[in-house]
């Protein structure tokens, strides 16, 4: 059992880990779930056991006892001898009893609160109220403190070191008739065990003091807002700088708002680039808090737009870029019509996919320790990013395979666009109807979509917004 204290400790700790040393360690809520599965069959097997020796103990009092049994539990009726059996008579009730000690009453106090903090951790519970898995999870403080004192009452109880040597255990089990005369079985000694869960605790408990004392010290930091943008379907973005914060990819903050509540923090990742002198957030209004947050903002209330009645248009995006940075300025574009998209049931209007043609080795460990999540560990969209450059002819057989009877347009900003041209009629896409080629800069191939997309959902003015800033890039 102490070896899973011990596990139970460290993911308490990994999952309060921060920076540096948190992005190595992003399999701990998965540790920390294993840990309470296991931690809950052991339990169950813990209780049980001490549930049966207890009945065993009451057994032993019984006037039909017999054996080693009765004599063991008879030891200590008389003066100079100590007990082995805690329940003393037959009449004593084994649960009122077994909750007049310390060890019953921690027990049933780590208990009910390691049941409380299971089933409020459950999905639904995560979504529909985060308020009650989060308070509720807190009760890891009664679990370790009920924990440390669970042995202070001794109830299980052992043999003395020096009854040991004095007592040959192998041949007085058979004599126990014999214990008071024979010289070599004198009346055996008990003790109560030495409480030892306390030393498995400690450390961690230790370490993740000191982490919630970092964190209180960060938390008297000032942080500026500097920036509050609302955009449709009710997400919220903020700016803010701290000073001495220096910002890494992939990297998440958490932030707590007073006017809403002094308990709660949440996590969010940022959707700035780390060369920019700010950091910011995306938040959707997807919950109580969230959206909460969003009116003290002022933000909420904004009905989304109906988008005009244009032909159905099918976009396919291709953004092929050697930096990984060179995503950060467009992806909360993308992110927020991927999410409008969704909602809207239209997630056939965009077809979009994101290449690298640049890593470094730190990268490539950083994407395959995340790998395996749903959302994308470069960019934060659902769709995964490629590595390497685009097979333009099986992306353009593949287009035209998907359309055999559409019209077709290539646009955007294009390097090469008379190349690309040439390979979508091998490709079988024979009516192209080709946009204003832009000269690029060399790290970038774009076919930028942006002006169907954004005036799909946004408007004329957007567009032109995105002329210029299109313009600006170049």
């Amino acid at each position: 059992m102490e070896c899973w204290v011990l596990n139970e400790s460290l993911s308490v700790i990994l999952v309060c880990c921060r920076g540096a040393w948190r992005r190595q360690l992003d399999k701990n809520l998965k540790f920390h779930k294993l840990v309470a599965y296991g931690i809950a069959v052991n339990a169950t097997i813990h209780i049980v056991a001490h549930a049966c020796n207890l009945e065993r103990y009451h057994q032993g009092q019984s006037a039909e006892a017999g054996g080693l049994l009765a004599a063991l539990s008879k030891l200590g009726d008389t003066c100079n001898e100590s007990y082995l059996n805690p329940i003393r008579t037959f009449r004593t009730n084994t649960t009122s009893e077994l909750l007049m000690t310390i060890t019953g009453i921690s027990g049933l106090m780590i208990s009910l609160a390691f049941i409380l903090i299971m089933t409020s951790s459950t999905e639904f519970i995560r979504q529909t109220s985060y308020e009650l898995f989060w308070y509720t999870h807190h009760l890891f403080i009664i679990f370790f403190i009920s924990l440390a004192i669970h042995g202070a009452g001794r109830i299980v109880r052992g043999q003395t070191p020096e009854s040991l040597l004095r007592h040959n255990v192998t041949f007085c089990r058979d004599h126990y008739a014999e214990w008071q005369a024979a010289a070599p079985c004198p009346v055996p000694q008990f003790s109560g065990k030495e409480p030892s869960a306390w030393k498995w605790v400690l450390g961690p408990v230790v370490l993740y003091a000191c982490e919630r004392l970092i964190r209180f010290w960060r938390f008297h930091q000032e942080v500026v807002i500097t920036k509050v943008v609302s955009h449709p379907s009710g997400v919220l973005e903020l700016h803010m700088k701290k000073r001495h914060f220096h910002m890494a990819p992939g990297q998440y903050v958490l932030i707590q708002c007073p006017s809403i509540s002094w308990l709660e923090w949440h996590p969010f990742t940022l959707t700035s680039a780390p060369q920019e002198d700010f950091f910011s957030v995306h938040i959707r209004a997807a919950g109580d808090w969230t959206a909460a947050l969003c009116q003290a903002f002022g933000a909420e209330g904004q009905a989304p737009k109906e988008p005009w009645s244009l032909p159905r248009l099918d976009v396919y995006f291709y953004w092929i870029c050697r930096d990984s940075r060179a995503f950060e300025w467009f992806a909360d574009l993308l992110l927020s019509l991927e999410t409008r998209m969704s909602e809207q049931g239209k997630t056939h209007l965009l077809s979009y996919h994101i290449f690298l043609t640049g890593w470094d080795e730190n990268q490539v460990i950083h994407i395959a320790l995340h790998w395996d999540e749903n959302t994308d560990v470069i960019t934060g969209l659902k769709q995964k990013t490629f590595y390497g450059r685009p097979n333009w002819n099986n992306e353009f057989r593949q287009i035209a395979y998907n359309h055999p009877r559409g019209w077709m347009g290539l646009g955007g900003m294009i390097r090469g666009s008379g190349c690309l041209n040439a390979r979508c009629v091998s490709g079988g896409i024979s009516d192209i109807h080709k946009g204003e080629a832009v000269s690029s800069s060399a790290s970038h191939i774009l076919i930028l979509f942006s002006c169907l997309a954004i005036y799909y959902f946004e408007g004329i003015q957007i567009v032109e917004n995105m002329r210029h800033a299109s313009k600006e890039l170049c």
